[in-house]
């Protein structure tokens, strides 16, 4: 049986005989007003993304002439946060001679099924064979970290990121704001974080913040802030010295000691101002408080910062998330803990950095690194024994900084692929990035404190946007894949659906890695 070239595969297809002519569907109906809004955006992306311009949106009872048609069956308004279990995004999808129907519980079910409509309307041709699938997520958060600090990506490109993960089905999308190398989200205040030399303003105002999040909601895909702390400070050490007078003297390489002083009231008051402005502009429930590679900070300090973090953020009526060392502090199980330390494959050496080699490093930063990663070996033991729950974002299948394992069909991406990654990982392959189980990652915790997958992109390599696209694609689907899709997925039969979104990809002038493993569909 062929298989239905939708990606994150459904969970139950039944295919039907005889096809729908694509040029007969003329119209958007819905059945409830509540669904016009979802239904005009998926008219104008349906165009966007290769597929035909259909007519405009109207409500009606019934199914009228050869349309696209969204039904709503539940009056339930809650909201659809991930990390929520039950969200699963459940519905059906129906083509047929009269031409097809998306149905779900929830506006959110009617966004995914819409995305599967997209991805078959866009890339067909003439005739679309009838079938009826059936779809639901096995787990309820499907994102994507972006690093806007190594490399700033504007504020339209974060946008047209948000598209692709719509496209795909997933929900979140988390934005490291700050780290060593720069600041990036206005802070009311403290406007030194944002000063920065030349013309160009590299950092989101908090009006461009707040409008990506709503129109990230609009897709219903969550924005999670990160404003990592209390290690990976140095830019706000640089503009604010007094946030720890020790550590602002040697702030440079590619591991500094950039930690905030405990000692420092300025360093108290800074905590608290970061985080109430992220509560004030974030709707959503998450506020991530990084807390990953305090390097040379002493335990006990670290953990004080994570808890008055952690403490902080519930008081402003939000939900902590925070990197895997945050398990070494008084968690428990309203927070999440983000896995990501992971040396499976052999030749991992270490994670994030901004040299292409470890032969660089210091001697005394090389220990501080040693004594970081062995501590970081106890702490999926931590989070199990704190009961908090599990984000897994493994960095040996989710990373997608990691130089591409294959060669390109373009004998111009070859240099390219030389370069593009943190050089110090092995060169990982897209079938990698699809063949993994997140519940095999800490076998201990159980699947029901799995709140779901992410998958990070790192901008140490990345010098454009062309370099940012190549890193994301084609991998990123994979990972919505293993987010998704319950059942196992072959490589053989998903290369097949993959090369059917090269020509998605093309109508958004996005600029994919084109591997050799995968024979590209182009018109």
């Amino acid at each position: 049986m062929p298989s239905l070239p939708v990606i994150p595969s459904p969970a139950v297809v039944v295919l039907g005989e005889g096809a729908l002519r694509i040029s007969d569907l003329t119209t958007i109906t819905v059945s409830d007003e509540r669904a016009l809004t979802l239904a005009t955006r998926f008219r104008e992306d349906l165009a966007r993304w290769g597929g035909p311009m259909l007519g405009d949106v109207s409500v009606t009872r019934e199914r009228v002439g050869a349309s696209v048609r969204f039904v709503l069956t539940s009056t339930d308004t809650d909201p659809r946060w991930p990390g929520t279990p039950g969200v699963d995004d459940a519905h059906t999808v129906v083509v047929d001679e009269q031409g097809v129907v998306v149905e779900s519980a929830h506006l959110s079910g009617l966004v995914r099924g819409a995305a599967s409509v997209i991805q078959l309307l866009a890339r067909s041709e003439g005739d679309l064979g009838l079938v009826r699938f059936e779809d639901r997520a096995r787990w309820s958060w499907r994102g994507l970290s972006v690093d806007v600090v190594r490399w700033f990506v504007p504020y339209e490109q974060l946008k047209r990121i948000v598209d692709l993960l719509a496209l795909y089905k997933f929900n979140v999308l988390h934005l490291h704001l700050s780290d060593n190398e720069g600041w990036r989200l206005e802070i009311p205040g403290w406007p030194m974080l944002t000063t920065g030399e030349g013309d160009t303003r590299e950092y989101l105002t908090l009006d461009e913040y707040d409008d990506l999040v709503a129109y990230a909601a609009d897709r219903f895909i969550t924005v999670v802030p990160e404003i990592d702390m209390p290690g990976h400070v140095a830019a706000a050490l640089r503009a604010y010295p007094e946030l720890n007078p020790i550590d602002a003297a040697g702030l440079e390489g590619p591991f500094p000691i950039a930690n905030l002083s405990p000692d420092s009231d300025a360093a108290w008051r800074f905590l608290d101002d970061v985080l109430r402005t992220l509560a004030a502009h974030t709707p959503g429930p998450f506020i991530h408080v990084g807390g990953d590679e305090a390097f040379g900070m002493d335990a006990d300090a670290h953990a004080a910062f994570v808890n008055r973090a952690i403490a902080t953020v519930k008081q402003l009526g939000k939900q902590s998330i925070g990197w895997q060392e945050t398990s070494r502090a008084d968690v428990g199980p309203d927070h999440i803990a983000q896995y990501w330390v992971d040396f499976k494959v052999e030749g991992d050496k270490a994670p994030e950095s901004g040299s292409k080699s470890l032969d660089d490093v210091s001697e005394s930063s090389m220990a501080a690194l040693a004594a970081h990663f062995a501590e970081a070996m106890l702490d999926g033991e931590r989070i199990n024994s704190k009961g908090s729950r599990l984000l897994v974002s493994p960095l040996s299948r989710a990373y997608l900084d990691r130089p591409h394992g294959e060669r390109s069909w373009s004998d111009a991406q070859e240099a390219l692929r030389a370069r593009l990654g943190l050089q110090y990982y092995p060169g990982t392959a897209v079938r990698d990035y699809l063949e993994w189980n997140p519940a095999e990652i800490l076998p201990a915790i159980d699947e029901s404190r799995i709140v779901g997958v992410e998958t990070a992109i790192w901008c140490e390599s990345v010098k454009d946007l062309a370099d940012l696209e190549a890193l994301l694609l084609p991998r990123l689907p994979a990972i919505a894949e293993v987010g998704w899709s319950a059942k196992p997925t072959s490589w053989d039969e998903y290369r097949e659906r993959l090369a059917q979104h090269a020509p998605l990809w093309t109508a958004q002038d996005w600029r994919w890695f084109e591997v050799e493993t995968v024979d590209w569909i182009r018109r």
